[in-house]
C-alpha cells in the first residue's frame, strides 16, 4: 500500500464531504438553478470516483491479506507433512514411502493439525518427489537440497513426479517446498526445479 496515496485520498474525501454537506447548500442557494445542478453533479461525480478508487485499492489489499494468510497456512501444512514423513521413515527402517501411495501411508501418522490440502487448492495440491520413492533417508546426497514434498499443479491424491509439477503461477506468490532434511522453504514461481 502506498501511504502518501491513501493520505491524499483521505484528505480529498474529507474536503469533498465537508463541501457537499456543510458549505455547499448556503453557497448554492445564491446561484441559478441550472448552475446548482451542475456543481452538485460535478462534486457528486468526484466523490463517486474517489470512493470507487478507494474501494478498488481496499479490495486489492484484502486479496493480498488472504493470499498471505493462505501462503502461511500452506507453509505450515508442508512443514507438518514433512514431519509426518519423518515419523513414517522412523517406523520403516529409515525408508521413505512409495511415491504412488505416499499420502495413503502418511494418514496413519497424521495428527489433527496435519492437512493434506493446500488452502488455495480445491483438492490436495501437494506432490511427493518420485526420485525419493522408497529411498533411505541416510543415503540421500545433500538432503538439504533434495525436494521431498511441494506445492503441485497436480491436484490428485498421491500426486508424485520428479519435481516437475510446481505451479507456474504460484498459488501464494511463492511455492512451498519441503526438503529431505525436513526444512521448508518458499521458492519463487519462476525458479527452475
Amino acid at each position: 500500500m502506498d501511504g502518501p496515496i491513501w493520505i491524499t485520498l483521505a484528505v480529498l474525501f474529507a474536503i469533498l464531504t465537508i463541501s457537499m454537506i456543510v458549505l455547499l447548500p448556503p453557497a448554492l442557494s445564491r446561484l441559478p438553478a441550472n448552475t446548482q445542478r451542475r456543481i452538485g453533479w460535478s462534486l457528486a461525480g468526484a466523490l463517486l470516483m474517489v470512493s470507487i478508487y478507494g474501494g478498488w485499492r481496499l479490495h486489492g489489499a484484502a486479496l493480498d491479506a488472504v493470499n498471505t494468510t493462505q501462503g502461511s497456512n500452506c507453509h505450515s501444512n508442508v512443514r507438518n507433512l514433512a514431519s509426518t514423513v519423518g515419523m513414517y521413515a522412523a517406523d520403516a527402517d529409515d525408508t521413505l514411502p512409495l511415491a504412488d501411495y505416499w499420502l495413503d501411508r502418511l494418514k496413519v501418522y497424521a495428527t489433527e493439525d496435519v492437512s493434506f490440502q493446500c488452502p488455495a487448492a480445491k483438492e490436495f495440491g501437494y506432490a511427493f518427489n518420485r526420485k525419493l520413492s522408497e529411498a533411505k533417508l541416510g543415503k540421500i546426497e545433500h538432503p538439504d537440497q533434495a525436494p521431498l514434498l511441494y506445492d503441485s499443479s497436480n491436484l490428485t491424491a498421491n500426486a508424485n513426479d520428479p519435481f516437475t509439477s510446481l505451479p507456474n503461477r504460484a498459488r501464494h506468490g511463492r511455492n512451498n517446498v519441503a526438503y529431505a532434511d525436513g526444512h521448508v522453504q518458499p521458492i519463487s514461481a519462476d525458479a527452475s526445479p
